[in-house]
C-alpha cells in the first residue's frame, strides 16, 4: 500500500513499529517485575540509604522467630497447616528482605548477604520437600534444619554489620522526593553539630535548586520572594555551618539560625506546592480538546480543506504542546508533592512517561490515516492509539489530582476563572465575540475540573452528610455552568445589548 502512493507514510510506519515492539517488551519487564513484587514498602520513597537498610532489618528480625519455629519443628510440613505455611512463607520472605539490604550495601556485605540468602533459599527448598514427603523426622532433615538455623544467625550478624559498615562509610544519599529531602533536612537542623557526612546540607542544596527551577514559573513578585528565600537560605547555612566548625553548635545563635532556615524550608516548601497546583489546574484543564482538533483534521475527507497538511501540523505541533506541558507537570507533581507516596509518585512518572513516548507515535499514527484513509488497518491504529493516549492522559489527571490538596485546587481554579472572567469584560469593550465565547469556555472547562475532583473527593470519603453536600454542590454547577455558556453566546451575537451583558455578569458570577 504505501509503495501504491509513492512510499508515503513509510517513515511514520517503521516509527510506528519500532514503538509498539518497544511498549510490548516494557509492558512484559512490568508484569514480571509486579509478579516478582512481595513486599511493598511506600516509605522507601521518602527514605535515605541508611533509615530503609534499618527499617528492612526491623522488618526480618519481626519474622525470624517464626521462621525459626518452623525450621526447629521437625513435625511442620511443607506448605500443610496454618502455621507451618506462616513459619515457611516468612523465611522466604526473609530471604526477598535481605537481598533488598543487599542491594544498599557496601560491595563485600552485598556479595556475602547475597551468597548466604542463596543458600539458605536452597536448603530451605529442600527441607520443604523432605517434610512434604512424610521425611521431616529424617536425619538429614535434622542435620539440613541445623544448618538453616546456624545460617538464619550469620545472615542477622551480617546485615548488622553492613548496615553498620554504611553508616561508618557516610554513604547516604538525599531522598528523591521534596519532602524526603526536608525531613533529611530538619534532622540535621535539629542537631546541627552531629556529624551526618553532610547529608542534611546536601538535601537542603537540592531544596534550593528545586526551588529556584520553579520560581521560574511564577508571577515576577512571587519569583522574587522564592528568589529571596533561597538567597537568604544558603546565607544562614554558611553561618551555621562556620558555628559548627568552631564548635559553637549548641550556642542560642546556632539554634535560632537553624530554626530560622526551618522556616524559610517550609516557606519554599509551599511556595512549590502553590506552583504545582497552578500547573495541575492550568496543563489539566481540557487534555482532550487538542486531541480532538487532531482528530477532526485526520477525518476530513480528502479534498475537504486545500490546507489540510498545514493544519495537520498546526494541531500537532498544540497536541504536542499540551503533551509537553503535561508530561512537565506530571513528573513535577511526582517529586515535588508532599505525600510521601511511592506508588502515587511512580505512577505518575510512568504515565508521564508514556504521554511523551505515544504522543509523537499518534502524529504518525494520524499523518498515515489521512494519507491512507480507505485503509482499515491504518484506521484502527490510529484509533487504539488514540484511546490510549486518552486513557494515560486521564491516569496522569487523576494521580495528579489526588497528590495536590484540594482545597488549594478549588482555590487556584476559582481565581483562574475570575481571570477569565475579567478577560470576558475586555472582550465586551473590544467587540471580540470570538474572544467572548473562548473565555467563557474555559471557566466551563475550569469548572469541570473543580466537579471531577469534587466528584472524585465524594468518591473517596465515607461520611454521608460530606458526600451528600459535595454532589448537590456539584450538581448545582453543572447547571449553572450551561447557563452560562448560553448567556455568552446570546452576548456574543449583539455585544452591545445591555441586557445581554447584564445577564451574562449575573449568570458568570453565579458559576
Amino acid at each position: 500500500m504505501l509503495q501504491i502512493k509513492g512510499g508515503k507514510g513509510t517513515d511514520e510506519a517503521g516509527e510506528n513499529r519500532n514503538y509498539l515492539a518497544g511498549r510490548m517488551s516494557e509492558e512484559v519487564s512490568e508484569i514480571v517485575r509486579v509478579l516478582q513484587l512481595t513486599t511493598y514498602d511506600e516509605d522507601e520513597w521518602d527514605s535515605d540509604n541508611l533509615t530503609v537498610m534499618r527499617k528492612t532489618q526491623a522488618a526480618i528480625e519481626s519474622k525470624i522467630q517464626n521462621s525459626r519455629d518452623w525450621i526447629r519443628d521437625p513435625s511442620s510440613s511443607g506448605g500443610g497447616s496454618s502455621s507451618s505455611s506462616l513459619g515457611e512463607k516468612s523465611s522466604k520472605l526473609i530471604l526477598e528482605l535481605a537481598n533488598k539490604i543487599a542491594d544498599r550495601s557496601l560491595p563485600g556485605d552485598a556479595e556475602h548477604i547475597r551468597k548466604l540468602s542463596g543458600d539458605i533459599r536452597s536448603m530451605t527448598d529442600s527441607l520443604s520437600e523432605l517434610r512434604t514427603s512424610g521425611e521431616g523426622g529424617t536425619l538429614q532433615a535434622e542435620i539440613l534444619a541445623r544448618n538453616i538455623d546456624s545460617r538464619l544467625n550469620e545472615l542477622s550478624t551480617t546485615i548488622s554489620q553492613a548496615i553498620n559498615r554504611v553508616e561508618k562509610s557516610g554513604i547516604q544519599q538525599p531522598a528523591p522526593t521534596i519532602s524526603g529531602k526536608l525531613e533529611q533536612a530538619r534532622r540535621w537542623l535539629e542537631q546541627p553539630g552531629v556529624d551526618d557526612r553532610g547529608l542534611g546540607q546536601h538535601a537542603i542544596n537540592l531544596i534550593l535548586d528545586e526551588a529556584r527551577k520553579i520560581a521560574e514559573l511564577l508571577p515576577p513578585n512571587q519569583r522574587d520572594s522564592v528568589r529571596s528565600l533561597c538567597i537568604e537560605t544558603e546565607d544562614d547555612i554558611r553561618d551555621l555551618k562556620d558555628l559548627c566548625t568552631s564548635g559553637y553548635a549548641g550556642s542560642s545563635r546556632a539554634q535560632n539560625l537553624a530554626r530560622q532556615i526551618a522556616t524559610r524550608l517550609d516557606a519554599i516548601k509551599d511556595a512549590i506546592l502553590s506552583v504545582l497546583v497552578e500547573r495541575v489546574v492550568k496543563d489539566f484543564m481540557d487534555v482532550g480538546y487538542p486531541l480532538k482538533k487532531l482528530t477532526d483534521c485526520v477525518q476530513n475527507p480528502v479534498g475537504a480543506s486545500l490546507d489540510r497538511d498545514r493544519i495537520f501540523i498546526e494541531k500537532s505541533d498544540k497536541l504536542s504542546l499540551s503533551s509537553d506541558n503535561i508530561g512537565r507537570t506530571a513528573k513535577m507533581v511526582a517529586l515535588g508533592n508532599d505525600s510521601g507516596n511511592k506508588k502515587l509518585a511512580e505512577g505518575l512518572l510512568a504515565a508521564a512517561s508514556q504521554v511523551e513516548s505515544l504522543t509523537p507515535q499518534l502524529i504518525n499514527a494520524g499523518r498515515i490515516c489521512m494519507v491512507y484513509p480507505e485503509n482499515a488497518a491504518a484506521k484502527e491504529h490510529f484509533e487504539n492509539l488514540r484511546k490510549q493516549y486518552i486513557e494515560t492522559n486521564d491516569r496522569a489527571r487523576a494521580l495528579c489530582d489526588d497528590a495536590v490538596d484540594s482545597r488549594d485546587f478549588v482555590a487556584k481554579s476559582l481565581s483562574a476563572m475570575e481571570a477569565d472572567a475579567r478577560r470576558c469584560e475586555t472582550c465586551v469593550r473590544d467587540s471580540n465575540s470570538l474572544g467572548l465565547v473562548e473565555e467563557a469556555m474555559n471557566i466551563a472547562r475550569l469548572a469541570n475540573r473543580v466537579f471531577q475532583v469534587a466528584h472524585q473527593e465524594a468518591e473517596n470519603s465515607e461520611e454521608p452528610a460530606f458526600i451528600s453536600t459535595l454532589n448537590i454542590s456539584a450538581e448545582k454547577l453543572q447547571s449553572r455552568l450551561q447557563i452560562m455558556l448560553q448567556s455568552a453566546k446570546a452576548l456574543a451575537l449583539n455585544l452591545t445589548n445591555e441586557s445581554a451583558i447584564k445577564d451574562w455578569r449575573k449568570q458568570s458570577q453565579a458559576v
